[in-house]
């Protein structure tokens, strides 16, 4: 199956893996590290916009796993939006 290459909005190009494996962490409502899940981090050669995509169907790790700290090594941390945001 074709996975569709991400495209950059503002330069209506497309854009390039930039890392395999990207490692992110999800936290709750209260701010704990919560699930760590892998994708593939995109880059915009023309603006550098960047995007993660390409996630699995379960995470990697989830917190109350042993694996858990070793899952979060070298992963971005992704908060959930406020009560209250702007789209």
């Amino acid at each position: 199956m074709r996975v569709m290459t991400p495209i950059c909005l503002t330069c209506q190009r497309e854009m390039r893996v930039k890392k395999n494996d990207q490692r992110i962490v999800t936290h709750t409502a209260k701010d704990q590290p919560h699930q760590v899940w892998s994708g593939d981090a995109w880059v915009c050669g023309s603006c550098g916009a960047h995007v993660v995509t390409g996630f699995g169907r379960v995470p990697v790790a989830e917190s109350h796993q042993e694996s858990f700290g070793r899952a979060t090594l070298g992963a971005v941390d992704i908060y959930p939006f406020p009560e209250t945001h702007d789209v």
